[in-house]
């Protein structure tokens, strides 16, 4: 489609050469984009039972799958992201000349790409994704999921489960967040093998947490996110680059929960399950005065974790 408009084009500037027609380019352009582009709009997409709702500061729900910027392209992937679709297709408009580049950099940036897949529920975070071009200009992104339909049946179980036995409509909304949190973190415990990669337990996963007792951060962070979504609370995961935990809004207030920390590894006395709340519901302030070292994120892209004051 690119080739046909560029060979249009030639023909419109000999035509204005011989000042024929001095207006055809723009004419063309705008036939591009009015007659042309609109139908690439109209990109079919599904929206599993995961998709959520939510906007955020930097990246938002989009119907449209024709970049004009490169914020339509960060909301493009967002949404392909969280609609739980296993691929999903987009364009460039004519206009935006820097397109395929601005594509090809946000496909590349694998931490840009990983705190966009933050924003999304945990089931519909992809394990791989992949960026495709064709000669018609047509951007494909696949995904490869990373929790199996055996594994959402098992934890969803399992989620129902805890639920019904420890929140309770009776409760504050953080009697019930902690409710959880104090439970993750007394039936799980911090999977040091991970690192050194001799651990053969899912710990990096929700399934780690909830029925092997093992946890890495992405693990406790996920489990919690899968209850707060049940709960109807908004949140979505926070990452620096070293670690990954939740953040959570409640009465329009953004607050950190890292079970993680909240869970230390204690040394020498291996069956020692310490339970701790230094990391719960926290400001942002508050958690930059730890200086822990691995809480150092991007406030550009996670912008609702504002210091306030």
């Amino acid at each position: 489609m690119r080739k046909f408009v560029n060979s249009i084009l030639f023909v419109a500037v000999a035509f204005i050469l011989t000042g024929l027609f001095l207006s055809y380019e723009t004419e063309i352009i705008q036939i591009y984009n009015e007659k042309i582009a609109h139908k690439f709009n109209n990109t079919s997409i599904s929206y599993n039972d995961y998709y959520r709702y939510y906007d955020y500061e930097f990246v938002q729900n989009t119907k449209n799958f024709l970049a004009t910027k490169k914020q339509d392209i960060y909301n493009i992937f967002y949404t392909a992201i969280n609609s739980g679709s296993n691929s999903v297709e987009f364009y460039c408009s004519y206009s935006y000349e820097e397109c395929n580049d601005d594509v090809v950099e946000i496909a590349s940036d694998r931490a840009l790409l990983s705190d966009i897949n933050n924003f999304t529920h945990p089931y519909n975070s992809f394990k791989q994704i992949e960026t495709q071009f064709d000669v018609f200009g047509k951007i494909i992104i696949n995904f490869e999921k990373n929790y199996t339909d055996d594994e959402i049946e098992a934890i969803n179980a399992e989620v129902d489960r805890v639920y019904n036995e420890l929140v309770s409509e009776n409760n504050t909304v953080k009697y019930n967040i902690l409710a959880i949190h104090n439970y993750i973190i007394t039936n799980a415990k911090y999977d040091s093998d991970k690192v050194s990669g001799t651990s053969s337990y899912n710990s990096d996963k929700a399934s780690g947490a909830l029925f092997e007792g093992y946890a890495i951060c992405s693990g406790y962070t996920d489990a919690m996110q899968l209850f707060l979504e049940k709960m109807g609370i908004n949140n979505y995961r926070v990452a620096s680059e070293k670690h990954t935990w939740n953040a959570v809004e409640i009465d329009g207030v953004w607050y950190h929960l890292d079970l993680t920390w909240d869970d230390p590894v204690t040394v020498g006395v291996p069956d020692m399950n310490l339970l701790e709340h230094s990391f719960f519901l926290i400001s942002t302030r508050d958690l930059l005065n730890y200086n822990t070292g691995e809480h150092v994120f991007e406030q550009k892209i996670y912008s609702e974790l504002k210091i306030e004051g």
